[in-house]
């Protein structure tokens, strides 16, 4: 179980851009990672909007959210 910062985290430090890698030790570290973020959701699904949050900054406006937009995110999804 991971906690919501746990997971905001996670999101983070993954690099959503894997699988543009010409270096397959990149590609195999970033699949690694989407791989154990899906085992997350699985098992916590109402992770899911943060997921989905994430999605949409990195491929929506290229902007991925910083770690330090966590408890701006926190209320706002509170609220």
């Amino acid at each position: 179980m991971k906690t919501p910062k746990e997971f905001w985290d996670m999101l983070a430090e993954h690099d959503w851009w894997f699988n543009m890698a010409n270096d397959h030790s990149i590609y195999t570290k970033g699949r690694d990672s989407l791989q154990a973020i899906d085992t997350v959701l699985k098992a916590q699904p109402e992770l899911d909007p943060m997921f989905q949050h994430f999605n949409m900054k990195v491929f929506g406006d290229n902007k991925a959210p910083v770690k330090a937009d966590f408890d701006a995110w926190q209320a706002k999804a509170k609220a």
